[in-house]
């Protein structure tokens, strides 16, 4: 491709992101490798390739077509050196061959179903803005709800109960002492109560960058009232972030994170993350017995395999596995993704992470997992379909 090409694919980029359409970084690359790659046959060529790469709403496919029949279908293809039917034998870029697994299925094309997510490793860090007002009180209200809704076990402490729990011999027979040997009162005690750990793994990928700053939130409001909490963020790196957001400050904390997390609205790889983190003996203390909440939209690229074998584990670890996804928000969502449907079944709960709201309504119904039967995310999903 020429100097002169790819100025003018950027330049319809820069217009398509003035236009309204979100032209994100991941977006970007994946269309000009696809240029750069695909040998483009005729414009219908190029329509597709970038269509399919930087479209992800429907509302958007009419301003997409207005510009790039404006910056392409006036003869300028010529200029990208498109290959036509002859093309040479000793070309050294080969057309790829269709197959089963790479050949994309109406679901595969279908909006937040793996569109946006990409694999790419790009550094790049971003400030969040300062909470609104009404974010505040959501949050506010979540450190409220957290600290009675997030679940709790038996400590290794013994403490004095008056009616319940194990018969106290020694102060049973000490007492009996002052009235000659007679007891007349039985004491009790019973383990004490604390907080489970509570472990949060965050996608900050590209794909949710409009979600990030919620989940975030959210995280600082766990780790405010959990006395054991734990928070990682991942794209393409696993980043840990539960001392910065210790900081009491909610959009002190959040604004320490800028130089510290390098994935921000990056790629996604999500198994590769996962079997990292698993691979830190540390690290996996912390999931030992824990909540474990993943909020992400699950978008994985490539093979689902170590995707599913990591969420398989963290779920044989962990004491309840919660996954919260924004695009549970939209009525129509089905977990129909390769990585979605290969990680269902180790699931205790598919939940909704679209809005603050969502993550409330979620923290609210943490205490009704606690007597359902392990790993029902699947069947729950499909008795509601059954039930809409």
């Amino acid at each position: 491709m020429t100097s002169l090409a790819r100025e003018h694919l950027e330049g319809f980029l820069d217009a398509l992101a003035a236009s309204g359409v979100a032209t994100l970084i991941p977006r970007r690359v994946d269309f000009l490798r696809a240029v750069g790659l695909t040998p483009l046959r005729s414009i219908d060529d190029l329509y597709w390739a970038a269509r399919v790469t930087l479209v992800s709403r429907q509302e958007e496919i009419a301003s997409f077509d207005r510009l790039f029949d404006a910056w392409f279908r006036s003869g300028w293809f010529e200029t990208l050196g498109a290959t036509g039917d002859d093309e040479s034998e000793e070309s050294e870029t080969e057309r790829p061959a269709a197959s089963p697994e790479s050949a994309a299925s109406f679901v595969d094309q279908g909006e937040g179903t793996g569109r946006e997510a990409s694999r790419d490793d790009l550094r790049n860090r971003r400030r969040l803005a300062r909470a609104s007002d009404d974010e505040r009180v959501i949050w506010a209200r979540m450190v409220e709800i957290a600290c009675r809704s997030l679940p709790r076990t038996s400590g290794r402490r013994r403490v004095r109960d008056r009616r319940r729990g194990d018969l106290d011999l020694r102060r049973t027979l000490a007492e009996s002492r002052r009235t000659g040997g007679d007891v007349v009162h039985l004491r009790y005690q019973r383990r004490s109560q604390r907080g489970r750990r509570v472990l949060l793994l965050i996608d900050v990928s590209g794909s949710l960058k409009a979600n990030s700053p919620a989940f975030l939130r959210f995280a600082h409001a766990i780790v405010r009232a959990a006395a054991r909490a734990e928070v990682f963020t991942f794209g393409t790196r696993l980043t840990r972030v539960t001392p910065i957001l210790r900081q009491p400050d909610l959009d002190a904390a959040l604004a320490a994170l800028a130089p510290v997390i390098n994935d921000f609205d990056g790629g996604t790889r999500i198994g590769e993350t996962f079997t990292r983190f698993l691979g830190n003996s540390r690290f996996v203390s912390f999931a030992r017995g824990a909540l474990i909440v993943v909020l992400s939209d699950g978008l994985e690229l490539g093979d689902p395999g170590p995707m599913a074998e990591a969420t398989e584990r963290l779920a044989r670890l962990g004491h309840r596995l919660v996954w919260l996804t924004p695009l549970r928000g939209d009525p129509t969502y089905r977990p129909v993704t390769r990585g979605m449907r290969a990680v269902l079944g180790s699931l205790d709960r598919l939940g909704d992470g679209s809005s603050p709201a969502a993550l409330l309504a979620e923290l609210e119904g943490l205490p009704g997992l606690e007597h359902r039967p392990r790993r029902r995310a699947g069947a729950r999903w499909q008795e509601e379909r059954r039930s809409a």
